[in-house]
């Protein structure tokens, strides 16, 4: 069961890292420049990536999930904050689509996805699976936390050469 979950993991930090990868293609290959909104949906991506990312580092933990759990939180919050200023009749949506739906209606997806998925691990979640100690990790789990920390360092770039040092203007 513990080799599982930590694939599960694993696999969820790459899908972030390569949805986190994908939007800053998508902004700088269209020349978008993000909203203020949009950081922080990619502050809160890079904070569900980071609990399960510990739970790589550190062995299977309640508390890391716990951590994912209230970034998706507060992901969704931001997400679903950006749909309602859009839908609004003459509002028109910010960004172009991507498979019919703009970013942040995909990020809101993808954190109510991680929402119930760690909700449903809480519910049937198994004392036992908690790991005490850690552990060397595989070259692909140390490749997806890499790739975490890699993006989350663009993304800072990103933020201070879009908005400086200073609040980002919306």
């Amino acid at each position: 069961m513990n080799k599982f979950a930590e694939v599960i993991n694993s696999l969820v930090v790459l899908i972030l890292c390569l949805v986190l990868t994908g939007a800053i293609a998508y902004e700088y290959g269209l020349h978008e420049t993000p909203c203020p909104l949009c950081f922080l949906q990619r502050i809160a991506m890079i904070g569900v990536g980071i609990g399960f990312m510990l739970n790589l580092h550190y062995g299977i933990r309640i508390r890391h999930y716990t951590i994912s759990y209230f970034y998706a939180i507060f992901g969704a919050s931001v997400s679903m904050r950006q749909i309602l200023l859009h839908i609004c009749p003459g509002q028109k949506p910010f960004g172009l689509p991507v498979f019919g739906l703009s970013l942040y209606s995909w990020a809101f997806i993808i954190f109510s996805c991680v929402i119930i998925g760690i909700g449903l691990l809480f519910m049937f979640y198994i004392p036992f699976i908690e790991t005490k100690e850690p552990r060397k990790m595989p070259r692909f789990y140390q490749f997806v936390s890499t790739y975490l920390i890699l993006i989350t360092i663009a993304n800072f770039i990103i933020v201070l050469t879009t908005c400086g040092v200073a609040p980002c203007k919306g």
